[in-house]
């Protein structure tokens, strides 16, 4: 698929199902900045949020962006979890 190209059933601002800790939340489709999906998802912005992509987990770093779009065959998956910190 080329850079500018949409799948075919993606309408920006649509609604889809996605899964946040295994529960079920609809946001609408298109681009988020890492803060802008956790505010949506309604996720701690002090949690770290992952993206599932085949079957491991991705952190979502601040700067990414993230694109959200109905994918008929299988539900966009994110897990929240704390940060774990490193001592010295």
């Amino acid at each position: 698929m080329k850079q500018n190209e949409k799948p075919v059933n993606e309408g920006e601002g649509t609604l889809v199902k996605v899964l946040v800790d295994d529960k079920p939340v609809s946001v609408k489709s298109g681009t988020y900045t890492a803060d802008e999906l956790k505010a949506v998802l309604k996720v701690d912005h002090a949690k770290v949020l992952d993206q599932v992509r085949d079957g491991a987990l991705e952190p979502i770093r601040e700067g990414d962006k993230v694109r959200i779009y109905n994918q008929p065959e299988k539900e966009e998956r994110f897990v929240s979890h704390e940060r774990v910190g490193r001592s010295s």
